[in-house]
């Protein structure tokens, strides 16, 4: 399935490669938010009228856990994020506001012969998103499909923004020869 085939409820897109802010574009309001990274301070994530609702700082010496914390009226997140330079899987742990998902146990899997992102709940085994990497789009970061049902609007948004941040941090830290641009 191409990213172009999927049903989309957020594309995420950027002015240029290398910028520092992506806007994450909610397709059913077609409202925006604005990821923007840091390299000093915390990484913020800003709803349309240009108000914080969620942080992400470096948790450890390494910066390779960090701490999320995501507020918005019908959910709060608090996350511990973890990954490792050599894995292609980064974990999210900790407690939400959400009902039916206080407690937070994710796994992102980076695909690479798929171009995806998948979320998937540790406890059920069950994928509860797939973000599709549009690698041949210039503005076009991706595409995010949310499979699991029952979902709020703003819990929807944090996996938006949690699909988008990890994704940006293994595009960064990952070396290029290892993925084919030739699908």
């Amino acid at each position: 399935m191409s990213s172009n085939e999927i049903n989309a409820q957020y594309v995420i897109t950027r002015k240029d490669p290398f910028a520092k802010e992506w806007t994450i574009t909610d397709t059913q309001t077609n409202s925006n938010y604005i990821l923007e990274f840091h390299i000093t301070s915390p990484d913020l994530l800003k709803d349309p009228s240009g108000s914080t609702i969620s942080t992400v700082k470096n948790n450890g010496i390494t910066g390779m856990t960090k701490k999320m914390v995501f507020t918005r009226d019908k959910c709060q997140a608090n996350i511990e994020w973890s990954g490792k330079l050599t894995s292609m899987s980064i974990t999210a742990k900790g407690t939400t506001t959400a009902p039916g998902f206080e407690q937070i146990d994710w796994k992102m899997n980076m695909n690479k012969e798929a171009w995806r992102l998948d979320i998937i709940d540790t406890s059920t085994n069950e994928t509860i998103s797939k973000f599709w990497h549009s690698y041949r789009a210039y503005n076009e970061v991706g595409k995010l499909e949310i499979l699991k049902d029952g979902l709020g609007g703003d819990l929807k948004l944090f996996l938006a923004y949690l699909s988008g941040y990890t994704f940006r941090h293994l595009l960064s830290e990952l070396p290029q020869l290892g993925w084919d641009m030739s699908k």
